[in-house]
């Protein structure tokens, strides 16, 4: 093709500027698309580079170009729809249409050409990734993160970890309730620490309680120790949430009790950091915001000189307010009126309500209290163990289930772990709740995307890399049978 014909092509007049050439092949690139007209697409692209290496003083192209793939059958031509062709072959196409993008296209084409391809395969994972990688290198912030969430709820689960990964300040409830029910334990515990970091408290806390809920679980692992506890209730407290702190504070001992108050005993400095964050509960729910959150900081370990300061400047500028908290703190949180420097009441001293026997007799009627739910609690586990055996057994393929998922989990290559361990609990989730017909496409679309990758993955037949890729394909056996048992296929 010739410098005449290419412009003919891309109907422009002669001896256009390079702003020119790109507008015309930009517009016209709506209308010749790879997927409905290979023939036309390819003729444009071909004009386009003609123009541009004539410009640059490089040889056109000696040859047509062909089209970059056979063409589909359009509605014109027999009546059929774009949704008639394969997926694979519709994908190849958008494929081609990008690499057709000129490498000075406005930000905006990448994100028009993804939008189609979602439309058209909303069940492929690689068009969503088009359009959150399109809108993220266009800045278009909020746009990109309806998508991310789109795509997760249409069951693409690797975008609500890379939604939590990039956007976590960005997160909403629904999100929060669906990573508590299949992200792994562990993941949610590193996540309470990453949504406090960033400033949103009520999120990380209803994260630490779904992951509490499920610590029961079999290779959940073991939970945070209790001065990881201790140390999230004060940051809930430093970030004026008192409510989830206390809410915390509640699950936690309920769920182990005993082990609160063995560790209470018998670490110092767990003993300390979690007598502070009970007193701190116990502060009345309209106690002064600003002393709380001095309060908190200084029992994490800022420093008090710092602490001390910004107490005498809040006495500066609400003398009596303070005074009044300030009084309360003495009285009632001994361990936090020392860290401010103010006096306490020592503790044998006498009052009305005889609160110099108070501390006494409260544990001893803890301890008694604790003692009798654990029996309790107890004798109901070993009467409900002996009256439900058939229950027992679908628990049990229950667990079998979640173990076998964990199992596959843990020994997938970091690269394909962050996101098929959302899918794999999630299908067992699925699985528990007889939502087979859903299970059963889905398993087979997830096996079909492993293949290939473990094909990819081993090219030259290396037999290290192939004893690992044998090693990860009897866990996914393991989870296929397990996953059977829920869902017979």
């Amino acid at each position: 093709m010739d410098f005449d014909e290419a412009l003919r092509e891309l109907g422009v007049d002669a001896d256009p500027g390079d702003e020119t050439v790109r507008r015309a092949y930009l517009r016209k690139l709506k209308t010749r698309k790879p997927e409905s007209d290979p023939e036309g697409f390819a003729r444009l692209r071909e004009a386009y580079e003609a123009v541009l290496a004539i410009r640059e003083g490089r040889a056109a192209p000696r040859t047509r170009a062909e089209p970059l793939a056979s063409p589909v059958r359009t509605a014109e031509s027999s009546g059929a729809s774009e949704t008639d062709a394969e997926p694979q072959d519709v994908l190849e196409r958008f494929r081609a249409e990008f690499r057709g993008l000129p490498a000075d296209a406005p930000p905006d084409a990448p994100v028009e050409v993804a939008r189609r391809a979602v439309d058209a395969l909303p069940d492929e994972e690689e068009p969503w990734h088009w359009l959150t990688s399109a809108l993220l290198a266009g800045k278009r912030l909020p746009e990109a993160v309806a998508a991310y969430r789109a795509a997760y709820r249409k069951g693409h689960l690797v975008f609500l970890a890379e939604l939590v990964q990039d956007f976590a300040q960005e997160l909403v409830d629904e999100d929060i309730h669906v990573l508590g029910r299949v992200a792994p334990v562990h993941y949610l515990w590193e996540l309470v620490e990453q949504l406090l970091q960033g400033g949103a408290p009520a999120h990380a806390a209803r994260c630490l309680l779904d992951a509490l809920g499920r610590t029961g679980e079999r290779l959940a692992g073991a939970p945070p120790p209790t001065i990881w506890f201790a140390q999230t209730v004060l940051r809930l407290h430093a970030q004026s949430r008192s409510d989830l702190a206390v809410e915390v504070t509640r699950h936690y001992a309920a769920w182990l009790r005993v082990k609160v108050i063995a560790e209470g005993i018998g670490h110092p400095e767990t003993a300390s950091l979690w007598r502070r964050a009970e007193q701190l509960n116990a502060l009345p729910r309209d106690f002064s915001p600003d002393l709380r959150i001095l309060l908190a900081n200084a029992a994490l370990g800022d420093d008090l000189d710092s602490v001390r300061a910004a107490y005498r400047q809040l006495l500066a500028q609400a003398p009596e307010k303070t005074r009044g908290a300030a009084d309360v703190v003495s009285r009632q949180a001994p361990d936090l009126s020392s860290l401010l420097g103010l006096p306490t009441r020592p503790v044998h001293e006498p009052d009305s309500s005889g609160s110099g026997e108070i501390a006494l007799g409260t544990v001893k009627g803890w301890l008694q209290l604790v003692f009798s739910v654990l029996a309790t609690v107890l004798l109901s586990y070993l009467l409900l163990f002996r009256a439900s055996s058939s229950s027992t057994r679908e628990r049990t393929v229950v667990t079998e289930a979640r173990i076998a998922a964990e199992e596959f989990c843990l020994h997938l290559p970091g690269e394909q772990q962050s996101f098929r361990c959302f899918q794999l609990h999630r299908m067992v989730d699925q699985a528990i709740a007889k939502q087979c017909p859903r299970v059963h496409p889905e398993w087979a679309t997830v096996k079909v995307q492993l293949a290939a990758w473990a094909a990819a993955r081993n090219p030259g037949g290396d037999s290290k890399v192939a004893a690992e890729l044998e090693r990860m394909k009897s866990y996914q056996e393991d989870f296929e049978r397990s996953l059977g048992r829920l869902c017979p296929p």
